[in-house]
C-alpha cells in the first residue's frame, strides 16, 4: 500500500462504524468461500468424467476438440478460483486489520493519538 501520508497527522477513528465495515467484510469472505467457491466446483464435476474412460460432457476420444476445450476449461477454472482465493484471503486479512484498529482506538484519548501510518501499520 504505497501510500503518500504528508499531512496526514491526525485522522479520524469511528470505532462504532468501523465495526460495521468489519462485519461487512467477514460476510463477503465468508460469501466467497461458502457459496462461490462450492459453485465453481459444481461446473468442473459435470465436465470431469464420470469415470476412468478420459470421456467428459464434452466428449471422449471421437470428438477431438474435447480435449482442448478441457484444457481451456482447466484453465479458466484455475484463473478465477486462484482469483476467488486471493479475494477471500484480502478480505479476511481486512477485517482482521480492522479488528486491531477497533482494539487499538477503543477510547477517545486513543482516538485523539490516531495518525494514518498509525493505522496503515494494522494492514501490514
Amino acid at each position: 500500500m504505497g501510500s503518500d501520508l504528508s499531512g496526514l497527522d491526525k485522522v479520524a477513528v469511528d470505532v462504532e462504524h468501523i465495526g460495521g465495515a468489519k462485519t461487512y467484510l467477514e460476510t463477503l469472505s465468508a460469501y466467497v468461500k461458502d457459496e462461490l467457491l462450492p459453485r465453481l466446483e459444481k461446473v468442473t464435476f459435470y465436465i470431469e468424467p464420470a469415470d476412468n474412460s478420459g470421456a467428459s460432457a464434452l466428449g471422449g476420444q471421437l470428438v477431438p476438440e474435447a480435449a482442448k476445450i478441457k484444457q481451456k476449461h482447466d484453465s479458466v477454472y484455475n484463473a478465477v478460483k486462484g482469483g476467488l482465493d486471493g479475494v477471500r484471503e484480502s478480505l479476511t486479512k481486512t477485517a482482521k486489520a480492522t479488528d486491531k484498529i477497533i482494539e487499538n482506538y477503543k477510547t477517545t484519548e486513543d482516538r485523539n493519538r490516531a495518525n494514518a501510518a498509525d493505522i496503515l501499520r494494522s494492514f501490514s
